[in-house]
């Protein structure tokens, strides 16, 4: 062992006599520690940074009227995404929104369709749930990471969606059962 370590500080005094050689071994021992914090750094979560990233919204929405209040579901969306800092939401017409697209000054589009609301309110009508769709368009010359990003802003819209429905509902079966005087009895009763 005591000529290992003889060996290893003689290394180190011929080293540090030739100055070349001791500037290559510190390059060699730090620009790979460099490299791979750098790297990882840039790496370490992409998703969390897109609230700069521009993504169009089309609100095409009608609205309809459910449980005896007329509701525009596209509305509630947008109101929502106004407070919402994933993404840079522009709120604009298709026809705006397309020709940005393709000039690669959006990295996608979401419309929300005409019926979309109908489609929402099927479970009232017809007790069967019809799940409406986005239409979504993504820029695929923007980069390769474009898709992903914008079904990252198609599940946000998606939540601020399910979110405003229970809300909805729930603010309309308390409102209702208030009107029955459901609360008020319930109330008596566990007293």
């Amino acid at each position: 062992m005591k000529q290992i370590i003889k060996i290893f500080i003689n290394d180190i005094k011929r080293i540090c006599k030739r100055p070349v050689a001791a500037a290559i071994l510190l390059g060699l021992l730090v620009i790979p520690g460099i490299y791979a914090w750098l790297n990882i750094d840039s790496n370490w979560d992409p998703y969390a940074n897109t609230g700069k990233l521009p993504i169009a919204i089309i609100n095409k929405d009608k609205g309809d009227v459910i449980l005896g209040d007329e509701i525009n579901m596209g509305n509630e969306v947008i109101k929502s995404l106004k407070d919402n800092k994933d993404m840079r939401w522009i709120f604009t017409d298709e026809k705006s929104a397309k020709i940005e697209l393709e000039k690669s000054n959006y990295y996608g589009e979401i419309v929300i369709p005409e019926n979309f609301i109908a489609k929402l309110i099927t479970i009232f009508n017809t007790k069967k749930i019809e799940r409406p769709q986005f239409d979504f368009y993504v820029n695929h010359k923007k980069n390769p990471i474009a898709p992903i990003i914008v079904n990252k802003a198609v599940g946000a819209i998606q939540n601020a969606i399910n979110q405003n429905i229970i809300n909805a509902i729930i603010y309309k079966t308390l409102h209702t059962a208030d009107d029955l005087g459901l609360i008020t009895k319930a109330a008596r009763t566990t007293e």
